[in-house]
């Protein structure tokens, strides 16, 4: 019998590769089959493989697979723009893999962190149900759902704003100068690419 099979693609990073590790145990302790895939930063190949090496050992009953970097980096862009290009140029080499592995599994959802939403193609032309995995607390999320209608309702950029706070829905009222600084200032690329890359 074809063990059914989940598929997680952590986004690129310690603190997005453990929180997803988590999940994915949670996964194999109610029956599925689990691979863990990441991605390695632009220019920094095999960055992420010793990492997996020492989760594997720690998770044994789930699998990972490593991506190499697929993109050069640019010093002239901010890193997390590049990242953001590193991950959707890796959706040929995810496609592939989950694939190959259709082969012998049953694929039956594929999991994506918040920062590889692009995949989602994927799991679409797959027919795969696919599912976004948030690692942060409710609070950032419920912030980060806002920002769309935040950004259309107003010309201003948060480090435009003074030393006020901001109201959000569902959280306590937030100090500017806590937004981070990939979000204070509209007009820059990075605050473009994390407006583009929301769910």
């Amino acid at each position: 019998m074809v063990k059914e099979s989940v598929v997680l693609y952590s986004g690129m990073g310690v603190g997005h590769l453990v929180p997803m590790t988590e999940l994915a145990m949670l996964f194999y302790r109610h029956g599925f089959s689990v691979t863990v895939v990441s991605a390695d930063p632009p220019n920094k190949i095999g960055s992420a493989y010793d990492f997996i090496q020492q989760l594997s050992k720690q998770n044994q009953l789930i699998s990972f697979h490593n991506i190499p970097a697929v993109i050069k980096s640019n010093p002239n862009q901010h890193p997390m723009t590049l990242m953001f290009e590193a991950i959707h140029a890796n959706n040929t080499n995810l496609y592939n893999f989950i694939s190959s592995l259709s082969i012998t599994n049953t694929i039956c959802a594929l999991v994506v962190d918040v920062f590889c939403t692009d995949a989602l193609d994927i799991a679409r032309q797959l027919s795969i149900p696919a599912y976004v995995h948030f690692p942060c607390a409710a609070s950032v999320l419920a912030i980060y759902i806002h920002l769309p209608f935040f950004h259309s309702t107003t010309d201003t950029s948060f480090n435009d704003m003074g030393c006020t706070s901001i109201d959000f829905p569902g959280v306590p009222p937030i100090p500017i100068s806590d937004i981070p600084d990939t979000l204070q200032d509209r007009d820059t690329e990075i605050y473009q690419t994390r407006l583009e890359s929301q769910i």
